[in-house]
């Protein structure tokens, strides 16, 4: 049976299965292309795991992490600057000689880790030995998940398209099979997404099973006496899982986050000068303006 000549609801659904086919082909594929036997990564080398996990910038934010809790970097006020007799030959690797070259001057931490020429070292260090692992996406796999994909696309948009031009001529509304042409398109890109491959991200999922327990213990790592082990907390679960109380610097690697505070100014400021927020001449704290009496 010709499948253009099916009803507008069954060849929807004759639609649907096809585009599930080709987004589950490309997945397959996908899986079949970038998988094998788990690689172990070498747990002795955090910034490998960082760079794995978050790419260059993960990785520079692990340096500066490393070179303040081994007392190389101190804060003054909110920015790192290098400690007094200490030079960048004291880094063990060339990001975090870089570091410390750079920190000659007081800088901010949310700059180190977006500077282009910390994160082009971090690159030059850590890239190459992941791509030779087949961890992350190289060239050569990026070009066959868009092939891949781009295939399974065009299959779509052609059998869309031919049902289309029949339900224009036949005065048909098809604006549902435009949608799921669409929908179907985008999920396929979805499917070939990341900068790692399943080898990869079976690896780094193996990695925060190894050191969850690490994970739980967070809070009882102190600054200046573990610093291996708080090298590979950050490296596989990122700054939030670095305790603030402990490590107050690392509160700048973490996304901003927005505070909902009230002021006084509309809820008080129209009432007389004795008028307070709370009573006893305070103003507006802890949960905001309360009782504000006139």
């Amino acid at each position: 049976m010709n499948p253009f000549e099916l009803p507008g609801p069954q060849f929807l659904a004759f639609y649907a299965m096809l585009g599930a086919g080709a987004v589950l082909a490309v997945y397959v594929l996908k899986r079949r292309a970038e998988g094998g036997e788990p690689i172990r990564l070498p747990s002795t080398d955090p910034y490998l795991i960082a760079y794995l996990r978050g790419g260059p910038t993960e990785a520079v934010r692990l340096g500066v992490t490393v070179l303040v809790d081994r007392l190389l970097l101190e804060l003054e006020g909110d920015r790192l600057v290098r400690r007094e007799r200490v030079s960048p030959t004291h880094g063990s690797n060339d990001l975090e000689r870089a570091i410390l070259e750079q920190c000659e001057t007081a800088t901010h931490p949310g700059d180190l880790a977006t500077s282009q020429r910390l994160q082009e070292i971090a690159r030059r260090s850590y890239e190459s030995p992941l791509l030779r692992m087949r961890l992350l996406a190289d060239s050569e796999t990026r070009m066959r998940r868009v092939q891949e994909a781009g295939l399974a696309i065009v299959l779509l948009c052609v059998v869309a398209a031919v049902k289309v031009a029949i339900g224009v001529a036949r005065n048909r509304p098809v604006s549902f099979l435009v949608l799921f042409a669409f929908g179907f398109s985008v999920l396929t890109l979805f499917t070939i997404r990341g900068r790692r491959t399943v080898l990869g991200e079976r690896v780094l999922g193996d990695l925060t099973m190894l050191f969850d327990a690490l994970r739980e213990r967070a809070d009882q790592l102190r600054p200046n006496i573990a610093t291996g082990e708080l090298a590979l907390l950050m490296a596989v679960f990122g700054a939030g899982a670095v305790p603030i109380g402990a490590f107050p610097f690392v509160r700048a690697f973490r996304p901003a986050t927005t505070t909902n505070t009230s002021s006084c100014g509309s809820g008080c400021g129209s009432s007389s000068g004795s008028s307070s927020c709370g009573g006893g001449g305070s103003s507006c704290g802890g949960g905001g303006c309360g009782g504000c009496g006139s």
